[in-house]
């Protein structure tokens, strides 16, 4: 019985979720997609689910419905949450989170690469 309960509040989630997204426009989805969740800071605000997430996505179709343009949108989004709201940072955090990744594969590419020909190139002890 339990069984039955929990699968059918995972359905109810699952539709409520489902209806909050297709109510988002384009505009809206692009900017939803382009703004982070601020409960956990992992995904976009367009996927995440959570109730403070619903409750943004709320706020920017309200604020798409005043009239306000695209950036007026995002600088809202920053004032009350700072730059780390944005998927994508202005700046030196663009830097951040673009280059070093990047940066850091080359060089573990590079000791993998060096410790490979050095085990080729010693001798296998007899």
């Amino acid at each position: 019985m339990l069984i039955r309960y929990l699968i059918l509040l995972v359905g109810y989630v699952v539709v409520l979720t489902a209806q909050s997204d297709s109510s988002l426009g384009p505009r809206e989805r692009k900017l939803a997609d382009q703004l982070k969740s601020p409960c956990c800071w992992s995904e976009s605000l367009l996927v995440h689910s959570s109730p403070e997430a619903r409750r943004l996505r709320g706020e920017l179709v309200e604020m798409v419905r005043e009239g306000l343009t695209d950036e007026q949108i995002l600088q809202r989004f920053v004032s009350g949450h700072g730059t780390r709201i944005l998927r994508d940072p202005p700046g030196k955090n663009r830097v951040y989170l673009n280059v070093l990744p990047v940066l850091a594969t080359l060089l573990g590419l590079v000791v993998v690469v060096r410790w490979i020909l050095h085990a080729r190139a010693t001798p296998a002890a007899v």
